[in-house]
């Protein structure tokens, strides 16, 4: 009958509207129960193979998060400000010459 590692699954059974039985756990292999792992598969791997990916991206995160706050200051940043500066001194210099001489007469 529906019976797995000891336990009745009589009624559990799915039945058609005749009360035919569809399925049941009579699928089962005897004795390998619901949850019984493959010849030589201890299903350890399972984890490993779940964590990798994060751990992957975990670690080239902190790589870029490194990345980004090593090129912060340093010997260029001197350099980078006065490109940043000179910038925005012409866009300055560009506006007040674009600006009307005689806006507040």
């Amino acid at each position: 009958g529906d019976t797995v590692n000891g336990n009745s699954y009589t009624g559990t059974a799915v039945k058609s509207a005749s009360g035919a039985g569809i399925a049941s756990y009579d699928a089962i292999e005897p004795g390998r129960g619901i949850r019984a792992a493959r010849p030589g598969y201890s299903g350890a791997m399972d984890y490993v193979s779940a964590l990798v990916p994060p751990v992957v991206m975990a670690v080239f995160f902190i790589g870029l998060i490194v990345t980004i706050v090593r090129s912060q200051g340093g010997a260029n940043k001197a350099k980078e400000d006065g490109v940043v500066d000179a910038a925005l001194a012409r866009v300055e210099a560009a506006q007040q010459a674009s600006a009307p001489k005689d806006a507040g007469a």
